[in-house]
């Protein structure tokens, strides 16, 4: 929720005139390894609802890493566009996040 709030704020500064500096060397999705959560051989029914909202997020973060990559072509400016590559890196870096822990809780 934080980096989407972040995103927000971002783009909102643009609305008001003013691009924020971004670096695009994001390496979140790539630095995470989360332990496993649940058995993996087990199939409780928190397990299975919590593959398909993991599932579900990752459909969502391709959707809006998506939408960044159409936007990147519409801008001039290259601020704008440095920016929106920037966001789309995270977003996909968030549907990595998502495939590890389904991948660590054998969900995957």
């Amino acid at each position: 929720a934080r980096d989407e709030q972040k995103h927000f704020d971002s783009l909102d500064q643009v609305i008001k005139g003013k691009v924020p500096s971004v670096d695009c060397n994001d390496s979140k999705g790539k630095d995470y390894s989360p332990a496993a959560t649940y058995d993996s051989l087990g199939n409780s029914e928190d397990k299975k609802a919590d593959c398909y909202l993991a599932t579900d997020c990752i459909g969502t973060e391709k959707l809006v890493s998506g939408e960044y990559n159409s936007d990147v072509f519409v801008f001039g400016n290259s601020d704008i566009r440095k920016l929106l590559a920037d966001i789309q890196i995270e977003e996909q870096n968030h549907a990595e996040m998502l495939w590890k822990y389904k991948t660590a809780n054998g969900m995957a």
